[in-house]
């Protein structure tokens, strides 16, 4: 039997019972089409796992009978992903790789090569928006914690202003040679990705970073599009060997 994923905030821990909100508890119903005692797991973004069953099903709140709570760890090393906004129609895919990854935060930062709107930088909704792609990825992927996700200064300001630990990097293709790798030892507890717009850093953003101890790591002869450089980067922070620095 298949069990289907929910996500509620609000949700808590050594409750005997929980009504869903109205949003999920319409899909459940007339979307997925789930039935009285099939398997459900909430999930509230912050590491809680909710595991029970559907007790009853209404598309204004549907009952979960609760069998088991779990409070999951988070995956280390932290990952927290910093982005020149691209064409905003990428920014859903940046996202939601971003949350199915296990990513902390990703920050997005107006670069001097984004291209904007200008409604956007000061948009709730539009905050709103990316936030309920997270959710909707942390179901499909199970992810246990959602990402940060905040909307911030411009790139140059942000970099002039970083004073965070770990290891860092900013994607910087050459074009020049593939990668290099090398063994994890000892493996950081965070890192922090910056990866530009379309077009990539401006020279002064990308020296203000090398100045600020951000690693240049060039992806190889290819030019990756930005989803993809940041999908590629955050994969291998998570699971690969440490990048060496660029000569």
């Amino acid at each position: 039997m298949a069990t289907f994923q929910c996500f509620d905030e609000e949700i808590q821990e050594n409750l005997l019972s929980w009504t869903l909100g109205r949003e999920e508890s319409h899909h459940l119903v007339k979307v997925l089409r789930a039935k009285e005692g099939d398997k459900i797991c909430i999930l509230n973004g912050k590491g809680l796992r909710i595991s029970g069953e559907l007790q009853t099903l209404n598309a204004k709140g549907s009952v979960v009978k609760i069998h088991q709570s779990e409070r999951m760890e988070r995956a280390e090393p932290l990952i927290h992903l910093v982005v020149g906004i691209p064409k905003i129609k990428t920014l859903d895919t940046i996202i939601r790789q971003a949350t199915e990854l296990g990513l902390a935060k990703v920050i997005l930062l107006n670069g001097e090569r984004s291209e904007v709107p200008k409604n956007f930088l000061n948009s709730e909704e539009k905050l709103e928006k990316l936030k309920r792609v997270a959710r909707e990825a942390c179901k499909q992927s199970e992810n246990p914690y959602l990402p940060e996700i905040e909307i911030g200064p411009t790139i140059w300001k942000w970099i002039s202003d970083f004073s965070e630990s770990g290891l860092y990097w900013v994607a910087h293709p050459t074009r020049e040679k593939a990668i290099s790798l090398i063994p994890t030892k000892p493996r950081p507890t965070q890192y922090w990705i910056l990866v530009g717009p379309e077009g990539g850093l401006t020279d002064i953003e990308y020296n203000t970073a090398r100045e600020k101890g951000f690693m240049a790591i060039n992806l190889g002869t290819n030019i990756l599009r930005v989803e993809t450089a940041c999908t590629t980067l955050a994969t291998i922070a998570r699971f690969g060997p440490i990048l060496e620095q660029s000569r």
